[in-house]
């Protein structure tokens, strides 16, 4: 009896410590379960903030004001990190300002006769100029070394200055402008209009802008050099902004990207619209020194040419005549304008658009705050 009772206890004990085994392999099992969840979670997060920071757009006003505020350049971090690898690798460094001197110091072969450059030369000097032009150091010239140890390194930080002088600083400006005026009004000191334009002023490149046409009861947008237009002048006081007048109606595909104005539609717009305008708004104090009519303004601009040939002298054919237009006159007489292309025969003259484009703006413009420029 009590070996059964002894067995039986043995028994229970492998009983349980199998079902102690049992409940810890659950256990890990269960932790184990839960560590790849809770991973798995932490990994989904992870990716939705991911994709949450790639599906944020690029906000390009942030980072253009960005840009413009401050100087943007290597950290300081890069340049240590430059300049500790350089050192490691270059032995000597040479400056610029050694450089200038060494080939400052170099005879001038050229513009010196035979006899006085031998008379100049000393045999000391010539290990000198033979190192300037080889880019060595003199005293490695014959030196059996390394080919690149006598090689001479100019250096950059060897010719840094100090931190004082070398300190960045920022400046706005505006390179160029363009854009399409209501009126001639927009020139606030008045305008300095051409009657006679030359087709060679007239836009030759595509700037990226187009107007659209309505073209056989559709509209097509045409880039704005191929519409006909011409020069008109230029604004007083800011000379390099430069008119443009552009007339799309007259826009004709089959004529190609032909983009000029035949004579005798400048001169049907110049008798019937443009002078008629001016003259509206003038006093006759003012208007007798303006041409009569195209013809006139032509003859006005060959003239010298004319008188020139007959004295056998070179001069241009067409001169670039301009007439002062002044600016309290000129909002009336784009009004004058546009109601004189509403008349019988002056249709194709619709639509006439104001162009003004100035480049080259940059010293002109620069300024040290962005509110000034």
């Amino acid at each position: 009896m009590q070996k059964e009772r002894v067995e039986s206890a043995n028994d229970e004990d492998l009983e349980n410590e199998n079902n102690a085994e049992d409940d810890a392999e659950d256990d890990a099992q269960d932790d184990a379960e839960d560590d790849a969840e809770d991973d798995a979670e932490d990994d989904a997060e992870d990716d939705e903030d991911d994709d949450d920071e790639e599906q944020q757009p690029l906000d390009i006003a942030q980072k253009l004001a960005e840009q413009l505020l401050q100087f943007h350049g290597c950290s300081l971090d890069d340049h240590i990190q430059k300049n500790n690898a350089h050192e490691e690798s270059v032995r000597r460094h040479v400056s610029l300002d050694s450089i200038n001197e060494k080939l400052l110091a170099l005879p001038h072969v050229l513009s010196q006769p035979q006899k006085e450059l031998y008379a100049e030369f000393v045999s000391a000097e010539a290990v000198e100029w033979r190192a300037a032009f080889l880019g060595s150091y003199p005293d490695l010239m014959d030196n059996p070394e390394d080919e690149e140890d006598r090689k001479a390194h100019v250096c950059l930080h060897a010719s840094e200055y100090g931190e004082a002088e070398l300190r960045p600083a920022a400046s706005f400006d505006i390179d160029s402008i363009m854009g399409f005026a209501s009126s001639l009004a927009v020139a606030k000191q008045g305008i300095k209009m051409n009657l006679t334009p030359h087709i060679v002023y007239n836009l030759s490149a595509d700037i990226h802008l187009k107007i659209q046409i309505q073209i056989n009861h559709k509209l097509r947008s045409i880039p704005l050099h191929e519409i006909p237009h011409y020069q008109f002048g230029r604004v007083v006081g800011q000379e390099d902004v430069t008119l443009y007048l552009f007339f799309p109606r007259l826009y004709d595909p089959d004529r190609g990207k032909t983009n000029y104005l035949k004579q005798t539609t400048i001169e049907r717009w110049t008798d019937h619209v443009l002078l008629p305008a001016i003259y509206e708004e003038s006093a006759s104090t003012r208007s007798q020194h303006y041409p009569a009519s195209y013809i006139h303004s032509k003859l006005n601009a060959l003239a010298k040419y004319t008188e020139s040939r007959r004295r056998n002298e070179s001069t241009t054919r067409q001169q670039a005549i301009t007439h002062f237009l002044p600016p309290h006159s000129l909002v009336n007489v784009w009004r004058w304008i546009l109601r004189f292309i509403r008349r019988s025969g002056l249709h194709d003259f619709q639509d006439v658009r104001l162009f003004f484009t100035a480049k080259n703006l940059k010293v002109l413009t620069q300024r040290t705050l962005l509110v000034d420029v």
